[in-house]
């Protein structure tokens, strides 16, 4: 998957995060992104650094790491007003984000749902 889906998969959770008022972990797992933890790391990271959301605890700079690696269970994200702006603006990926936002909601609860049954 491209880098431009994985940062609307990702913002779409984290606002989904958001409307459920909790970190719901699953909403980021690879199979659920599509992606690697990397480029999902990284994608966060970015996304961080550039001031479109906050709350992610990332470590970006320890021994000389190549990549930054993201303590999801550390984390409460959140978007800031610039991601929302930069949302609303962006025609195409809110219209990707309602679409993500539903697939995240069945994924999640399969997975959750296996994980207890």
């Amino acid at each position: 998957m491209n880098d431009f889906k994985v940062m609307a998969n990702i913002l779409a959770a984290v606002r989904q995060c958001e409307h459920d008022r909790q970190m719901n972990i699953s909403y980021f797992d690879l199979e659920v992104l599509k992606t690697d933890e990397t480029t999902r790391d990284s994608i966060v990271a970015k996304l961080q650094k550039d001031g479109y959301v906050e709350g992610f605890f990332v470590i970006d700079d320890i021994d000389n790491q190549q990549y930054p690696y993201v303590v999801w269970n550390r984390s409460a994200p959140r978007i800031t007003i610039k991601g929302m702006t930069f949302i609303e603006e962006n025609k195409p990926l809110k219209k990707a984000m309602e679409a993500i936002r539903h697939t995240l909601l069945g994924v999640a609860t399969n997975k959750l749902s296996s994980f207890f049954f």
